[in-house]
């Protein structure tokens, strides 16, 4: 590509100012590559400066019931966005199997050790600790606590999911919730 194949490039790029108009018709009557590109823009200005086409009949009518459709669908269920394996590897419960596995592969050994000292000193104050609710608590005081304990916790965990699952699921149809009536994000 000569210097004055650039020039030429340049002064298309510029829009074909009339102040290198000469120069360049001049250099695209002996190029041939030149002068297939100053036709092309010729064209191209051609098709731009003609009226658009009309649309077809009854084309918007068309693309706006295909609008609405779409619309009415967003919000109803239908088949799943995901395989099931992409929507699994999205849980925060599975990323935290993950780390959790790839701790133990990392320092497994460690972890093996730190729990079972904690083991140990756990027994030791289990043992400790019969003859100090036997002194404390009567043998009914502790069953309520036995089973206070095994019904408050997975109660409270319940309560617990609930309230978290409430933040975390679309807040309703349309109109409502995370999304409004169009379906746009609203910033």
């Amino acid at each position: 590509m000569t210097p004055d194949c650039e020039a030429l490039d340049r002064w298309l790029d510029d829009g074909g100012p009339a102040s290198g108009e000469v120069a360049s018709r001049a250099h695209a009557a002996t190029c041939p590559r030149c002068a297939a590109a100053l036709d092309a823009a010729r064209e191209l200005d051609a098709l731009l400066a003609a009226p658009p086409a009309a649309a077809p009949a009854l084309f918007t009518e068309r693309v706006m019931a295909r609008v609405a459709v779409a619309r009415r669908d967003a919000w109803q269920p239908g088949p799943p966005a995901f395989d099931w394996w992409v929507r699994a590897a999205a849980e925060p419960s599975v990323a935290l199997a993950l780390a959790l596995g790839a701790l133990l592969i990392w320092r497994g050994d460690a972890l093996l050790a730190l729990a079972s000292q904690g083991l140990v000193k756990l027994g030791a104050e289990l043992a400790a600790a019969p003859a100090a609710l036997t002194v404390s608590l009567a043998p009914a005081a502790r069953t309520a606590l036995w089973f206070a304990l095994l019904i408050g916790i997975p109660w409270a965990s319940w309560l617990l999911f609930r309230w978290s699952e409430s933040y975390a699921r679309p807040r309703g149809g349309p109109g409502r919730g995370l999304l409004p009536r169009g379906g746009a994000r609203v910033s």
